[in-house]
């Protein structure tokens, strides 16, 4: 049975919830999706664990599986705290400032730290990509998703949907997600996202142990850096409006891959064929060592060729097929406010052109 949840009859629902009194069941004992959603809506604060798998990862031998853990603890108007395991080693620490717009990464075993400050266009979109269970029930349930039925997780009744549209800000590939609610109080016991790629690559995420409605202190969520702690880089994503927040990164890339760009300016892929060329520069089965302050210039070129790409500013990106070697080719373009444009090349120089020699260069 195919069923479409309209988020914006929220209004209706909670209304609907204060005369039923919350019920979490329909007239055939069936679970209400809408009252899941409303009621997870309203929770201020959650707690939970994610675990994450990936096998055949970018740039790493084929059948190599990485694992690891999240705990996490999110509070409304706040933060999120998410401290990272692999095994039993505590590997990173991120906390997400809600009101500062702000991600703070510890890293224990290096002592160092990174903190990347988000325009508020950046800041909507990686609330969207968050591990949060919230984001993750109000995406799906406003798509398409079809019943699985009745089974059991841990001992308890569940019943299912199931969905094959993406989440939390995931691109492309095949997806399977599955949202798992408690049949007799009506709470999400367990959240899962399955994502296949077209080069074998396999991701999965499970969302679980969750504890809804939990009183914390805003307090929880201070950031304390200690002092033998090394910034190794912050990043303030500003305004990219210039294409200066592309140069250092499209340069080091470029570098990295002996002239070659990414193939297109959306994080995942830029996260990906990085990935690559790190790992084929040291052999696939040698350890790697990740460099953050280059790793911080890819995520800062995603963030900022994300947001010149959703802008309404005519844009275009050609490093698929224009390389460093193209010195005069168009490699980006974007509109600016006056009607001209702003045009990047294969050499990465940056210079303004009208709409009438743009497209001399660009041969249209």
């Amino acid at each position: 049975m195919k069923t479409r949840f309209a988020k914006y009859a929220l209004g209706g629902m909670i209304l609907t919830g204060v005369f039923l009194g919350f019920a979490v069941f329909l007239g055939r004992g069936r679970v209400s999706w809408a009252e899941v959603a409303e009621r997870v809506a309203r929770v201020e604060a959650v707690s939970f664990r994610v675990n994450e798998k990936t096998q055949n990862a970018p740039g790493f031998r084929k059948g190599l599986v990485l694992e690891s853990e999240g705990r996490a603890l999110l509070l409304d108007g706040c933060g999120m705290k998410v401290d990272r395991y692999v095994g039993d080693e505590l590997t990173g620490m991120m906390y997400v400032d809600f009101d500062k717009q702000e991600i703070v990464h510890l890293m224990p075993n290096q002592k160092q730290y990174t903190v990347v400050t988000l325009t508020n266009a950046l800041y909507s979109e990686t609330r969207r990509k968050l591990l949060d269970p919230k984001e993750f029930v109000s995406q799906f349930l406003a798509r398409e998703y079809t019943q699985l039925g009745r089974s059991r997780i841990n001992g308890v009744a569940v019943e299912g949907v199931e969905s094959h549209e993406p989440l939390l800000g995931q691109r492309a590939g095949r997806v399977i997600s599955r949202l798992w609610v408690d049949v007799k109080t009506g709470w999400p016991v367990q959240m899962t996202m399955l994502v296949k790629d077209g080069e074998g690559m396999e991701m999965e995420k499970v969302f679980g142990d969750f504890q809804w409605g939990l009183e914390v202190d805003r307090g929880a969520f201070g950031v304390v850096i200690p002092e033998d702690y090394e910034l190794i880089v912050s990043v303030n994503t500003g305004d990219p409006e210039r294409g200066k927040d592309m140069v250092s990164g499209l340069r080091l890339f470029g570098e990295a891959s002996g002239g070659r760009y990414p193939s297109d300016l959306s994080s995942d892929t830029i996260s990906n064929e990085w990935a690559k060329l790190i790992v084929s520069s040291v052999g696939i089965d040698q350890r790697v060592e990740i460099d953050m302050a280059k790793m911080m210039e890819m995520v800062k070129l995603g963030m900022a060729g994300e947001l010149i790409l959703r802008q309404d500013r005519d844009a275009a990106y050609y490093g698929a097929s224009v390389t460093a070697a193209d010195a005069d080719r168009v490699l980006l373009r974007w509109r600016r406010d006056d009607g001209s444009y702003n045009v990047m090349f294969g050499d990465l120089r940056v210079e303004q052109r009208s709409a009438e020699r743009l497209a001399e260069l660009e041969g249209r």
